[in-house]
């Protein structure tokens, strides 16, 4: 359904009236799959609560300048920037999350 809806190019509202869905259905469901997902991935506790965590943007110029970097990955919209030491756990995480949006 959420595959279907977004293959289609319509908002959720229009894809929900078009195909009798109930918004709040589709959005319960998004949900499930995306915390499931994550879950799968390692990335959500397994009490469910989500936590956010703060991200800051540099340009690149910045970044490339920084000691310490091993690699800039580039895939769509999606950049993956690994510094030396990273901890392999996360990093086979966030390869997982960027394989699963293919």
């Amino acid at each position: 359904m959420i595959h279907e809806r977004t293959e289609s190019g319509l908002s959720i509202k229009a894809w929900c009236v078009k195909n009798q869905v109930l918004e709040g259905s589709y959005y319960f469901w998004l949900k499930t799959i995306r915390e499931d997902s994550l879950l799968r991935a390692g990335t959500l506790a397994v009490t469910g609560r989500t936590e956010f965590a703060e991200l800051s943007m540099k340009p690149l110029e910045t970044r490339k300048k920084e000691q310490g970097l091993c690699a800039v990955i580039h895939f769509e919209e999606i950049e993956l920037v690994i510094h030396n030491g990273a901890d392999p756990e996360t990093l086979e995480t966030a390869i997982q999350l960027i394989k699963e949006s293919c």
